[in-house]
């Protein structure tokens, strides 16, 4: 089975850093539990990279945009080639297509 490379963009990585450090402010284990699940659902990807659907967004869609739903959160991606590109991990509740820009 052919296996795709991960790749986590710099907003994605700052993404996950503040969600460890909001959930932290209550709890370290429950930090680092959410921490281990997003990680291992995104790992995932890496042999089943369309797991995730196209987003709602129109403009997004366009551009491959997927998504993926951890729990109370949502991963953006786009699988391009044998690669699958994080590019934000946010809140379910947050308004995602003001968040980022892909070209």
């Amino acid at each position: 089975m052919e296996k795709y490379k991960i790749r986590y963009i710099l907003e994605a990585i700052d993404d996950l850093d503040e969600i460890l450090l909001y959930i932290a402010k209550d709890s370290v284990e429950n930090a680092l539990k959410m921490y281990d699940e997003i990680r291992k659902n995104i790992n995932k990807l890496d042999t089943f990279p369309k797991r995730g659907r196209l987003v709602p967004d129109k403009n997004m869609a366009r551009l491959g945009i997927r998504m993926l739903f951890i729990s109370s959160y949502i991963v953006f991606y786009r699988i391009i080639g044998e690669e699958v590109f994080i590019y934000r991990i946010i809140h379910g509740k947050q308004n995602y297509p003001m968040l980022f820009k892909i070209e």
